[in-house]
């Protein structure tokens, strides 16, 4: 985005995994992130997918090329509207026929109609257009689903799932469809996955930006945490309150009693912040073993209620490299 000097633009080759197993897909990437991106922070940037790279082999290539900028712009996202409409694309690779496709869409479908149904909207109230696609594969097999849930604000939420040996293509597509309505119910602008990419694009950008986002995922804090430590960029995270009641007050484990406490009840107990800082690394651990403990197989999510982040970016341009 910065190049040193003269304003070319940057093209950079990327190989590995397109389609991967815990991670986004390039199609995240080129339908989420980018026009985010483009949207709110005039970047002015695309990928072009050369070659699809399956899980578990990899072998991927993907072009990106962005324009130079002088400066990213600030952003305001924090109405995030009532939904309009689902769209998607569920394909498969290789050797698989687009029956499997046609299965993970309709799987979708089924399990998205379904939820409009527990919150007293009509099933056909809602677009639904989820697209199937069958592609050639030199060396690989597999299957993936992408969904994108749009707003009457143009925000955009999305979930996806991908193929794995001895799932069903059904379950691939009502995993997809499961995780899009879990996004939603989180109550944020974006979804977990934008919401830690973006961070570094807050940082640097000349102002304060603010997003609702859901609960902030561990990834989202070590974004945070390592943004602040780079740029000297200033986050804040304010709760937000729902129907006038009061949102509950974050706690982190006493690393002296091993009690939870608030950062009020740790500070006053202290007469300093430092120990508040230092239970966050032991309070995040906890989580995460917690969750390998569980018995669910999909990503785990934190709880709580939505957050409105705020930062206050250093500004950073090409003239200042």
């Amino acid at each position: 985005l910065f190049p040193k000097g003269g304003g070319k633009d940057t093209n950079v080759t990327l190989k590995g995994g397109t389609n991967a197993i815990k991670a986004p897909l390039i199609e995240y990437s080129t339908n989420v992130l980018l026009p985010f991106l483009r949207t709110h922070c005039g970047v002015d940037a695309k990928a072009v997918l050369k070659k699809r790279g399956l899980f578990p082999k990899g072998g991927g290539e993907v072009l990106v090329s962005t324009k130079a900028m002088d400066v990213l712009s600030p952003f305001d996202v924090t109405e995030r509207g009532e939904m309009t409409k689902v769209s998607g694309i569920a394909f498969v690779c290789g050797m698989l026929p687009l029956a499997m496709a046609e299965e993970m869409a309709e799987a979708a479908t089924k399990k998205i109609k379904w939820y409009l149904g527990t919150i007293g909207r009509k099933k056909d109230d809602l677009q639904i257009d989820i697209k199937t696609v069958r592609e050639e594969h030199p060396t690989s097999s597999g299957s993936c689903i992408l969904l994108t849930l749009h707003t009457s604000k143009n925000c955009v939420i999305a979930a996806s799932a991908i193929g794995e040996k001895g799932k069903r293509a059904p379950q691939v597509g009502h995993a997809a469809a499961e995780d899009l309505i879990s996004e939603w119910k989180a109550g944020g602008c974006v979804d977990s996955h934008l919401q830690d990419q973006v961070i570094i694009f807050m940082a640097l950008a000349a102002g304060k930006s603010t997003l609702r986002t859901g609960p902030l995922t561990l990834h989202t804090r070590t974004a945070i945490h390592l943004a602040t430590e780079l740029t000297g960029a200033k986050f804040e995270v304010e709760p937000i309150t729902e129907d006038g009641k009061e949102p509950l007050p974050e706690v982190r484990f006493d690393p002296g009693s091993g009690k939870l406490l608030t950062k009020e009840e740790m500070v006053s107990k202290y007469r300093s912040e430092k120990p508040w800082d230092i239970a966050r690394g032991a309070t995040e651990a906890s989580e995460v073993s917690s969750r390998k403990k569980g018995k669910q197989g999909k990503r785990a999510r934190k709880t709580g209620p939505p957050v409105l982040l705020t930062c206050h970016g250093i500004g950073f341009s090409r003239k200042k490299r």
